[in-house]
C-alpha cells in the first residue's frame, strides 16, 4: 500500500486536524511500532502500528460534519479548565469525535463548523488555500479612519500580528456604535517572495523618479544636490516621511514634478519658506470651507494653472537634458 504522511493518516483517523496531529507527534504522544514518531514521518497504513495516547488509530472513519451556532459564553476547546461550556458539550451524543475547524472567541457568536474530516479542516484553515473568514462586528463609538487603516493593515495582538483584511458595510447603528464587516485571510509567509518580486521594479522605479527629480530640482535652483547632501540622505528623507504618511493614512512622499514647477516659477529657494508653505498647506488641510472653495474653482481656472505649472516642469526637464 502507498505510504502517507502520519498527520494525514491521523487526520482522517479523526484524532485532530492536521495541524494538531502535528503538535502530538511534537509532544511524543504519538508512536509508530513502538518508536516515538517524529515530524514529516511517512506510514503504511496497512502494516504499521500508529499509537496516539495509548489508544491505536484504525485508519480512516466515517466522516461527519455539522454547522454548528455558537452562542455568546461558550468555548471553543476540547475542555476548559475553568469549566465554563465548550462547543463540545453540543455534540458529545455523536459517537465520532468532532473538532472544530477554526474558532470564535468567547464573547462571539457565529457559524462554526464541527468535523472529524481533517483533509477539509486542512482545506479550510491553511493560508495557502485562501479561503476568506466573513466577521460581522459591532464596536462602541464612531469607526475612525485610522481605526480602520490599523484592521485593514493588521493589529498586533497577544499571539502576534493579525493578516490583512478588508473592511467594508461601515454604518452607524441605532445606538450610535459602528458596525461593519471584516473579510479576511490567514497570512501565508509563501506569498512573501511574490510580494518582494512583485514590489522590487515599483520600488526601482520610483528611486529612478527620484535621482530624476533631485537633478531637476539641483538644475532649478543652480546646486548639486546629488553631491551635498547626497541621494542616500534624500531617499532615506523620502522613505521615512513615506512610513510616517502611511500611519496617518497619507499618501505616499515623494519628489514631486510639480515641487520643480513651484521653484522654477517663484524663483523662491529657501528651505525655510518651502517648510512654512508646507505647514501652511497641511493647516488648511483641516479647514473644511477652504477645500470647498478649491472644489467650487472652475475647471477652466484650474487648467489654466495645471499648464502653466505642467509647462514649467517640461521646461525644466528639456534644459536639464540640454546642458547635461
Amino acid at each position: 500500500m502507498e505510504q502517507e504522511r502520519l498527520q494525514k493518516f491521523m487526520a482522517e483517523a479523526g484524532v485532530a486536524s492536521r495541524r494538531a496531529s502535528e503538535e502530538l507527534i511534537r509532544q511524543g504522544r504519538v508512536t509508530v511500532n513502538g518508536e516515538r514518531a517524529a515530524l514529516g514521518m511517512r506510514i503504511d497504513p496497512a502494516r504499521d502500528v500508529v499509537v496516539c495516547d495509548g489508544k491505536r488509530l484504525s485508519g480512516r472513519e466515517t466522516h461527519v460534519v455539522i454547522l454548528l451556532y455558537k452562542p455568546r459564553g461558550v468555548v471553543c476547546t476540547s475542555s476548559d479548565p475553568e469549566g465554563r461550556k465548550t462547543v463540545q458539550d453540543y455534540v458529545s451524543e455523536i459517537p465520532q469525535r468532532l473538532y472544530n475547524v477554526g474558532r470564535l472567541d468567547i464573547n462571539s457568536e457565529g457559524l462554526l463548523l464541527m468535523t472529524n474530516d481533517g483533509a477539509l479542516a486542512q482545506r479550510l484553515t491553511h493560508p495557502r488555500y485562501g479561503v476568506e473568514k466573513t466577521y460581522y462586528a459591532v464596536c462602541d463609538g464612531k469607526l475612525t479612519a485610522s481605526e480602520i487603516a490599523l484592521l485593514v493593515n493588521g493589529v498586533m495582538l497577544e499571539d502576534g500580528m493579525t493578516a490583512p483584511a478588508r473592511v467594508e458595510n461601515v454604518r452607524t447603528t441605532q445606538r450610535g456604535d459602528t458596525a461593519f464587516s471584516i473579510f479576511g485571510k490567514d497570512f501565508d509567509g509563501s506569498l512573501l517572495v511574490t510580494s518582494i518580486i512583485t514590489i522590487m521594479p515599483i520600488s526601482l522605479a520610483t528611486m529612478m523618479e527620484h535621482v530624476g527629480d533631485i537633478c531637476a530640482i539641483s538644475s532649478t535652483v543652480g546646486k548639486n544636490f546629488v553631491a551635498d547632501p547626497g541621494l542616500h540622505r534624500t531617499l532615506l528623507g523620502d522613505g521615512l516621511a513615506t512610513t510616517v504618511a502611511s500611519l496617518f493614512g497619507g499618501p505616499a512622499n515623494t519628489t514631486y514634478g510639480e515641487n520643480t514647477g513651484v521653484l522654477a516659477l517663484s524663483k523662491v529657494y529657501d528651505p525655510k519658506v518651502v517648510r512654512l508653505a508646507a505647514i501652511f498647506a497641511a493647516v488648511l488641510s483641516f479647514c473644511p470651507k477652504f477645500s470647498a472653495i478649491i472644489r467650487a474653482m472652475p475647471a477652466a481656472t484650474m487648467g489654466g494653472v495645471s499648464l502653466v505649472l505642467y509647462g514649467m516642469i517640461s521646461a525644466v526637464g528639456v534644459r536639464n537634458v540640454v546642458e547635461n
